[in-house]
């Protein structure tokens, strides 16, 4: 996902990123995991 305010933090895209994850997990469309190592896109 491409934020302009990317790298800083501001309310903004704080509030932006938080409601796509969120939404996006409630339409059952993102599963997230934690401790998960980035190793390749």
């Amino acid at each position: 996902m491409w934020d302009p305010d990317a790298g800083l933090v501001t309310p903004r895209s704080q509030d932006v990123v938080n409601f796509a994850v969120e939404s996006a997990k409630e339409k059952g469309a993102l599963t997230t995991y934690t401790d998960t190592p980035a190793v390749g896109l």
